[in-house]
């Protein structure tokens, strides 16, 4: 039909406008604040905040950073959450299943962990913010230390370790 509106076509946005939003955003993802610097190897993204499918435009007021994952699920929040909620069950099954047994059971449970498996849970955590972790005042160093202190990992590398608190938040 020559009076229908001709489908428009999307075309990538250009590097140099890419660049723009990148600088006036400070490198930061809109919606969680995360950057490269604070979080190394974080992918950043310009995205279209009214989508192109819905008539949004490439004007910069309408592209905004994002990093990686806050792009990927922003049409599906509840189910990146899921993933991400999932994926830190494994990490916790990974240190010791007993820990996922112990918050189904009393809400929350106190852990030992090597101090890598802690900074993995910390951030997959910080993706999503669906469980509140408290650090315990403990410095914790070599084999089989803090054993006795909460539920203790099971792959023990002798290394240094990290005593918190977990719980899933409500």
């Amino acid at each position: 039909m020559l009076g229908a509106m001709a489908e428009r076509k999307r075309r990538p946005i250009g590097a140099k406008k890419r660049q723009e939003i990148l600088q006036r955003d400070n490198y930061a993802c809109r919606v969680c604040g995360r950057n490269p610097i604070t979080h190394p190897g974080l992918p950043l993204e310009v995205d279209h905040i009214v989508p192109f499918s819905e008539g949004g435009t490439d004007d910069v007021s309408n592209l905004q950073t994002l990093c990686l994952l806050c792009n990927r699920g922003k049409g599906s929040t509840e189910a990146l959450n899921k993933a991400l909620d999932s994926d830190l069950r494994n990490l916790l099954d990974h240190i010791n299943p007993d820990i996922n047994k112990t918050i189904a059971a009393t809400g929350y449970a106190v852990v030992v962990a090597n101090s890598e498996e802690f900074a993995e849970l910390a951030q997959t955590n910080s993706y999503f913010d669906g469980y509140e972790i408290d650090v315990l005042p403990n410095t914790i160093s070599g084999y089989h230390a803090g054993f006795a202190l909460g539920i203790y990992t099971l792959n023990d590398n002798g290394a240094s370790k990290t005593h918190f608190q977990i719980a899933q938040r409500r």
